[in-house]
């Protein structure tokens, strides 16, 4: 099963190299691009996602509406945040928001890609553990 990753940046060189990335790391997985948070909030609308990646730095500052609908709407997708300053005080605040990791601008890639297919790897054991209880009988 294809796992969708959503990757939400202004900054297209980046989307394209964070894309080639993640197929990398995750053979089975479909990875979509918006420039920004409003077509983000689209893909999610139309398409399911397993997993988000936003950059919160750019010119629109909209991110926080994306963070706010992806909360309220699909509280069950992880949705990580890039920032060029990631206090501990920043990200406790992030994270009462619904984000699941801060991520600090400069970073490397394959760091961050290793992080997301890892993060992608733990909810396929929740679910599956979750499949195997709901099917099991007492």
């Amino acid at each position: 099963m294809k796992k969708t990753i959503l990757l939400i940046d202004d900054n297209k060189y980046l989307l394209d190299i964070f894309a080639i990335r993640l197929a990398m790391h995750q053979k089975n997985c479909k990875v979509l691009t918006a420039r920004d948070a409003k077509a983000g909030i689209e893909i999610l609308r139309s398409t399911t996602v397993e997993f988000v990646l936003i950059d919160l730095d750019k010119p629109e500052r909209d991110g926080c509406q994306f963070i706010e609908h992806a909360k309220e709407n699909f509280p069950a997708v992880p949705v990580f945040a890039m920032m060029n300053s990631c206090s501990s005080e920043t990200a406790e605040q992030l994270k009462a928001q619904g984000i699941a990791e801060c991520i600090e601008k400069p970073f490397l890639v394959e760091e961050v890609a290793h992080r997301i297919a890892s993060r992608l790897k733990e909810g396929l054991a929740v679910l599956g553990m979750e499949q195997r209880l709901a099917t099991t009988s007492f």
